[in-house]
């Protein structure tokens, strides 16, 4: 697997990332504080790209749960303030760890201490996506085939509010042409 790092983006939305309006084909791991929505979403680089080029995104996520050998798939943490948080300062941080099929951390995870948001959070009904250490994982031919956890360990360092999120991907054998 190799894991790389990209970006931060803040954006206006139609809806807060909680409602039900998301559309999936797996379930999305979404928990809420006092202060913030979280999200984890495992996403195709074309789906990242469609949110952060649309003018009126709407959260209209597709939940990635499969992976081939090779195929990139985005670990994406987005944030939303609820209602009363706008302009309010946050920090927060993450640890990010892979779990193998057979229950052993995948090498090179945990990550710890990664920054998915600090400053002020924007108005209510927006939301940012973690950055700059987003993750990006591939599966290489050497990892084993099966389910692979991902458990993303966040904390606002200002307001002490700590989230677990997990997420499952399996690792698939490529289709033959």
């Amino acid at each position: 697997m190799v894991l790389l790092a990209l970006m931060v983006f803040v954006q206006p939305v139609s809806a807060a990332i909680s409602d039900t309006q998301l559309k999936t084909d797996a379930p999305l791991f979404v928990k809420e504080t006092s202060k913030v929505s979280y999200l984890l979403w495992l996403s195709s680089e074309g789906q990242r790209k469609k949110l952060e080029t649309d003018d009126k995104p709407n959260l209209d996520l597709v939940q990635i749960n499969q992976a081939q050998t090779n195929l990139p798939v985005l670990i994406n943490l987005i944030l939303s303030p609820l209602e009363g948080q706008e302009g309010q300062n946050a920090k927060i941080v993450y640890d990010l760890t892979i779990i193998r099929p057979d229950g052993t951390p995948y090498e090179g995870t945990p990550l710890k201490g990664l920054t998915a948001f600090e400053g002020q959070w924007p108005q209510k009904g927006a939301f940012v996506i973690n950055g700059p250490d987003q993750i990006s994982l591939r599966f290489e031919t050497k990892d084993p085939f099966g389910n692979y956890r991902i458990v993303l360990d966040s904390e606002d360092q200002i307001s002490g509010h700590k989230t677990r999120l997990e997420a499952v991907i399996k690792h698939t054998k490529p289709s033959k042409p």
